[in-house]
């Protein structure tokens, strides 16, 4: 089948093609290097960036207003905002800059 989004039953579906490690098996510590290096390098980089917040804003907008989100159902949009809500709190909490 193709990898688009399937709808049956009340249900959306989305199917993806597989496709094998073309890498070698890399350790959970090489990995976590790894991780390490990026985030080390993108710290370097200087570029305006929107704040965190500012998505969360965003995602609060468009799930507060059903004519930007039609398709989301009532309880969906509740259950959301309240997770968007409960997000931004702890990265606020947090003292994120």
């Amino acid at each position: 089948m193709d990898p688009l989004v399937y709808k049956r039953d009340g249900f959306a579906v989305t199917l993806w093609i597989y496709y094998e490690p073309v890498t070698p098996h890399v350790s959970p510590v090489d990995y976590a290097k790894a991780l390490e290096r990026l985030h080390a390098g993108m710290r370097m980089v200087e570029m305006a960036t929107p704040r965190f917040t500012a998505r969360i804003a965003e995602a609060e907008e468009i799930v507060a207003d059903p004519d930007l989100s039609p398709e989301l159902a009532g309880a969906d949009r509740v259950f959301l905002s309240s997770r968007l809500g409960s997000l931004r709190r702890a990265i606020d909490d947090r003292g994120a800059s």
